[in-house]
């Protein structure tokens, strides 16, 4: 007769990085959409061989800013822009 199987508790390992079509799957997001945001910098990848990954940390974060990080800094550039030129235009009212 066989001994009873002890049942083992397996630990909980969180989840460090996951798959675009993961993370698209997840948010109910098309790959292509995806792709997309990865290829604007929106959401940050890494390479793993052919597979294309998004950390956790990262995931996080694409979902509490959305892919309003690019418009955001290309916004932000903008206004540097600005801020320069009209210093560079005072400087030559004063001379």
């Amino acid at each position: 007769m066989r001994k009873p199987r002890s049942k083992r508790i397996k630990p909980h390992i969180p989840r460090l990085a996951w798959s675009l079509e993961e993370v698209a799957k997840a948010l109910g997001l098309s790959l292509g959409f995806m792709r997309k945001e990865a290829w604007k910098g929106a959401i940050l990848t890494t390479q793993m061989g052919r597979r294309t990954m998004v950390t956790d940390a990262e995931l996080h974060r694409y979902l509490h800013e959305g892919s309003r990080k690019t418009e955001l800094s290309e916004l932000e550039k903008e206004r540097i822009t600005l801020e320069e030129t009209m210093s560079d235009l005072k400087k030559l009212d004063e001379h």
